[in-house]
């Protein structure tokens, strides 16, 4: 970004974007919103006992579906946009503890969630706001976060009975 910026100086019509937290099927289980998933569909199948661990619950972020992004990311590209930075962000926060509840409506089980709360800090809250993308563009979010979740839940279910059988 900053690279971006200083290419910007010298005249250099550069669009950069910002996307904050996206998610989609067939993301990794190292992000939270996939890593808590995967447990669900692990106990629902047997493969782990009904306790899911997390880390900080508490902590905010601004999730979106990868769609929106990449249709941000077009929007990015038209010749009109002028040059800088835009972020692409719903404006909504939404705690892991919220995406969990969303993720077990999604589930067959109810397992114990234990989790450990980490020290609070800056980066305990992440929400962007898409205002400058916006009125640039006209771009706004329009995926649906709980019908999202409800696939990776449905992928992990899919990939890990395909494991065992």
């Amino acid at each position: 970004d900053r690279l971006g910026e200083a290419w910007t100086e010298t005249g250099l019509d550069i669009v950069r974007a910002r996307p904050f937290n996206h998610t989609a099927v067939g993301r990794r289980d190292d992000f939270v919103e996939s890593r808590l998933a995967r447990q669900l569909a692990a106990i629902e199948l047997g493969q782990q006992e009904p306790v899911v661990h997390a880390l900080n619950v508490r902590a905010v972020r601004d999730f979106l579906t990868v769609d929106d992004v990449v249709e941000a990311y077009l929007a990015l590209l038209e010749p009109a946009v002028e040059r800088g930075a835009y972020n692409i962000a719903s404006g909504r926060g939404v705690s892991v503890l919220q995406v969990w509840e969303m993720l077990l409506a999604h589930a067959s089980v109810e397992p114990e969630l234990v989790w450990q709360q980490a020290d609070q800090d800056e980066t305990d809250r992440s929400v962007g706001d898409a205002t400058r993308l916006a009125k640039a563009t006209g771009w706004s979010p329009r995926g649906d976060l709980d019908a999202t979740l409800g696939a990776i839940q449905a992928f992990w279910r899919e990939r890990l009975a395909e494991r065992s059988a």
